[in-house]
């Protein structure tokens, strides 16, 4: 892959454009990408107060307490009235831009027996010891939100636990993490929790195995704050296995910085945890979110964030401590880069993006041990390209259905009006493919509404979804879209309960794309460094056509010394709205990736699964992904089953030596062609295995040499040993070593 840098210049006003305007779109983008991280929080914190305020009114009137809600938000009011299909795809379709290798078995990881109709599973996490693994997910059922589920036979099977202890009063409510101490086996449970009716915190539970059954610990309570005043979001835990420390960081949320993250530390296994320190800087204050800890084999401690900047380009923060937390080293900047904060992914049930980054530190003993790797999501640069080029079109009631929709020319300004509680606007483009398309609500005063475009070939399709749904009213959304095909495609407007009727317009126009790495919605780009301080120029890793999007990327290094990223991934869908998971790996520490593999088996389509999901987002705001001395295990949200559940996988990273030449008896003179057959386990790569050999009586051969191994597949080491004419009779064997990290397999032969 070639690797693309982005000057610091990269960014100013495009053809057509003065500088106020590119300043201006930059200006309002910006506060609304601030304003959409920060709604839920703030929605919480006000939330909160109005309680507090009826439980004193009603505390003086001897009245009950009023109810307190669920921290969880449920999935938008199908606004639109779309009829789910009821299409289950299993098969690829015509559109693959690839041949499919041995796909994995996957398997669920939720029981469904007890769920309610439209009950959603989703936002997992995955930890895995030897053939003990624990899976953590947001659950839709409720009254606990959160789940897991637990596997004693390498995640052949799961059984589905419930939810996991809580303290009297408590209430899981969301953002689960598993992890593990790679030395003890013991596993960690971290997510956000409620717990009393005023606070919310950060609950951590530890687990372990006696055979196959699972024994919890007793839950303890890493920080607490007023919900009045703050709101704790996106925590992320890891096991230091070096020194048996557990490392915490999260978002806090509060009036005095906006927000900001914070970090903790347990040196008892959970027990007890230090108080919260802010590790990102105070000019970033309000702007930064999704933080998470990695841990090198060192014990050396790293965090990345996002933050979102001033300007057009956000940022990947990372700072480094060599001190368990103690101090830390300066941050530093990974990358800047364009994100999608206004629009998720085809499908995605909230009215907005995920770009947070993932991080991975190489714990083999191979040559890049100790490498940190970082994976995440950029799209194009919306903001040098002019909207409103070709005049304005005005909305014609009725317009309410997409067979009588208004048709516009992208480029052209949209004026209309919500003028009922069930009025929806629908307009109709003409779209080419693999072009990037803005749209832009820039002023809609007084309506909560939902901004989507659908795919022509059915109407139904969900292709991209922005919007403001939460009061007060006034929220620009935008969307960046490529066109994954040719042809007509619609544009709908359409009011959302809670605000009142009202005009709105929106801004439209084609996006070129410049000098930016993205090419389009969302591609996955990844950096490493060696060091945490000095990084490389972010390489992208899909390799999929230029109109299709990408989303919710993880990283982690696996047994064989290799980087894998995965992602949900919708190339192999003509209208762009069904997707796979997919994987790609490097075999040179990250500097290039391979050809892109699917590893899921059936294909999801997001629209349909979005209509029968009862939580916001559908697909979670993470994937996960781990490895242990063996496998690589993703997890993933899919809705093959009509809503959204855990599945979760294993890639065999291994290889064995299926035929090893036992002892040959031979005559001097002569020769010998000892042969050993290597099998490569791993089912979606190739790989090239070396081998080594040595004699012990200085006989002269051919000491090294190299066999590749198809994925899944067998190859032999041929090789022919000339016995000197000085031999005494003799017999020779074989033996077999262990492979290095880069999957590379040494055998000698030794004569006897």
């Amino acid at each position: 892959m070639t690797a693309f840098t982005l000057p610091a210049s990269a960014s100013g006003p495009g053809p057509g454009q003065t500088r106020a305007e590119y300043a201006s779109r930059v200006r309002e983008s910006k506060a609304r990408a601030v304003e959409l991280m920060s709604q839920g929080a703030k929605r919480r914190m006000h939330a909160a107060r109005s309680w507090a305020a009826a439980a004193r009114a009603a505390k003086l009137r001897g009245l009950p307490l009023p109810p307190t809600g669920s921290r969880q938000r449920p999935a938008p009011v199908n606004e639109d009235g779309a009829r789910p299909s009821y299409e289950v795809d299993v098969t690829a379709r015509r559109f693959a831009t690839h041949a499919v290798a041995t796909v994995p078995t996957n398997v669920r990881a939720n029981n469904t027996a007890d769920d309610g109709t439209s009950t959603t599973q989703a936002e997992e996490s995955i930890a895995a010891w030897g053939d003990r693994v624990l899976v953590a997910w947001n659950d839709g059922l409720g009254p606990q939100y959160l789940g897991y589920g637990y596997s004693t036979d390498g995640g052949q099977t799961f059984t589905d636990g419930g939810a996991p202890p809580i303290l009297a009063g408590w209430v899981w409510a969301s953002d689960p993490v598993v992890t593990v101490n790679e030395k003890t086996g013991v596993f960690y449970f971290c997510g956000l929790v409620d717990p009393t009716a005023s606070t919310n915190g950060i609950g951590v539970v530890s687990a372990s195995f006696s055979g196959a059954t699972l024994i919890w610990g007793t839950p303890a309570l890493a920080r607490s704050v007023n919900n009045s005043s703050a709101a704790l979001d996106k925590p992320w835990l890891v096991a230091d296995s070096t020194t048996g420390n557990l490392y915490l960081t999260c978002t806090t949320f509060d009036g005095p910085t906006g927000d900001h993250i914070d970090f903790q530390k347990s040196t008892n296994g959970g027990a007890t945890w230090t108080g919260a320190v802010q590790i990102s800087s105070a000019a970033d204050n309000g702007r930064v979110q999704g933080s998470r800890p990695a841990v090198g084999p060192g014990g050396e401690l790293y965090t990345t964030w996002l933050a979102i900047g001033t300007g057009p380009e956000d940022y990947l923060r990372l700072r480094k401590s060599t001190s368990q937390g103690t101090s830390w080293g300066a941050a530093v900047t990974p990358a800047a880069l364009y994100t999608n904060f206004g629009t998720g992914a085809p499908g995605f049930n909230r009215e907005r993006g995920v770009d947070y980054p993932s991080i991975a530190v190489d714990r083999t003993t191979g040559p890049d041990r100790g490498r940190v790797h970082l994976a995440w999501t950029e799209s194009i640069n919306k903001y040098d390209d002019a909207l409103n080029t070709l005049g304005t079109v005005v909305e014609s009631e009725n317009n309410n259905l997409a067979g009588v929709a208004d048709p516009f020319t992208p480029g052209q300004r949209l004026r209309g009006a919500l003028s009922t509680t069930s009025d929806t606007d629908y307009y109709s483009f003409s779209a080419t493919q693999g072009t990037d398309y803005v749209f832009e609500c820039d002023s809609i005063p007084s309506t909560l509404y939902s901004l989507r475009v659908f795919c022509g070939q059915d109407t139904l399709t969900r292709l991209a979804f922005s919007g403001d749904m939460d009061a007060p009213a006034g929220g620009g959304g935008y969307i960046i879209w490529t066109a994954p095909a040719t042809g007509t495609y619609f544009l709908r407007m359409s009011y959302v309960f809670g605000g009142s009727t009202g005009g709105y317009r929106i801004s439209t126009g084609i996006a070129g794309v410049g000098i930016e790495r993205g090419r389009d919605s969302r591609d996955v780009f990844a950096s490493r460094s060696d060091n945490g301080t000095t990084w490389s120029a972010p390489v992208m890793v899909n390799d999929a056509a230029a109109r299709y999007g990408e989303f919710l990327p993880e990283i982690i290094v696996a047994a064989d010394g290799m980087p894998y990223v995965t992602w949900f991934d919708w190339r192999d869908d003509g209208c762009g709205g069904k997707s796979y998971q997919y994987l790609s790996r490097s075999s040179d520490g990250g500097a290039t990736w391979a050809t892109n593999q699917r590893f899921s088996e059936v294909q999801n389509n997001w629209t349909n699964i979005s209509l029968h999901s009862n939580l916001a987002p559908d697909m979670g705001d993470y994937s996960h992904l781990c490895a242990d001395a063996r496998y690589l295990r993703p997890a993933w949200a899919d809705g093959r089953g009509g809503s959204p559940d855990v599945f979760t996988t294993r890639v065999d990273t291994g290889f064995d030596l299926t035929a090893c030449q036992g002892d040959l008896a031979t005559d001097p003179g002569s020769s010998m062609n000892p042969t050993w057959t290597v099998s490569n386990l791993n089912p979606l790569f190739a790989n090239t295995y070396g081998w080594t050999l040595s004699s012990q009586r200085n006989w002269p051969l051919v000491s090294v040499g190299a066999v590749a191994a198809a994925a899944d597949g067998t190859s032999g080491v041929n090789t022919a040993i000339a016995i000197p004419d000085t031999a005494a009779p003799a017999s020779t064997g074989c033996a077999s070593r262990c492979p290095t990290p880069r999957a590379s397999a040494a055998v000698s032969a030794a004569s006897v």
